[in-house]
């Protein structure tokens, strides 16, 4: 799993904020994170190991959110930070 250190800097880089607090964890065959940034937003990470179809899922389900379906809308690209 991603060490809070790892979460920290995908934020910055990625939401440019840094993670202020973690709401809540919870996870089977993905892992989720609740958190709230620096700048107040909060935000659902999904953390899941690497693989190559997950980027047409985070493509579709953009298109979905786009389309007005009722599901999240994908803030940032796919990254793949270590094996996850």
């Amino acid at each position: 799993m991603l060490t809070t250190d790892a979460l920290t800097r995908w934020c910055q880089s990625s939401l440019q904020s840094s993670l202020a607090e973690t709401l809540f964890e919870r996870g089977n065959l993905s892992y989720v994170v609740g958190v709230t940034l620096e700048d107040e937003r909060q935000v659902v990470i999904k953390i899941r190991p690497w693989q190559n179809r997950l980027s047409a899922c985070v493509a579709v389900q953009r298109q979905l959110a786009l389309a007005g379906y009722p599901c999240p809308a994908p803030l940032t690209n796919l990254d793949r930070v270590d094996a996850w």
